[in-house]
């Protein structure tokens, strides 16, 4: 699915872009290509990595979509809104894009990335709501 070929007889077929692939057999033309998920841009002539912070759960030729707000994906080319994790300070596992991140409640913390518990405040210790740092 990496190749199409838009003349007739024995000669080799070309590549696609990087990133990208074809939906149908016998591929004529660039125009076929699409950007498979975690790329964004036109098949056809280039697809780029979604970047940081962005997820492409899909193939096709539409951009890549921001995680959802308090949150973020450290890598390139995420497919899976899983791979955007909370921020300190929130809480939440991920599965779509309507997903959330919940802020600590008061008296807990959390100050790493992912789908962590927030972490209560030790005893006669205090932090007011979205504390993202260790007590």
């Amino acid at each position: 699915n990496g190749e199409y070929k838009s003349s007739y007889g024995s000669g080799a077929c070309s590549s696609f872009t990087s990133g990208a692939y074809h939906t149908q057999s016998a591929a004529t033309t660039a125009l076929a290509c699409v950007c498979k998920a975690g790329y964004e841009g036109q098949g056809s002539s280039s697809c780029d990595m979604c970047r940081p912070g962005e997820v492409k759960t899909s193939s096709g030729n539409s951009g890549c979509s921001d995680c959802p707000a308090n949150s973020h994906t450290s890598q390139y080319g995420s497919t899976s809104w899983s791979q955007c994790r909370c921020e300190p300070g929130w809480t939440g596992y991920l599965s779509s894009s309507s997903s959330v991140c919940f802020p600590c409640p008061a008296n807990t913390y959390k100050s790493a990335t992912g789908g962590q518990q927030c972490t209560a405040c030790p005893s006669n210790a205090l932090s007011p709501a979205t504390s993202d740092s260790s007590a």
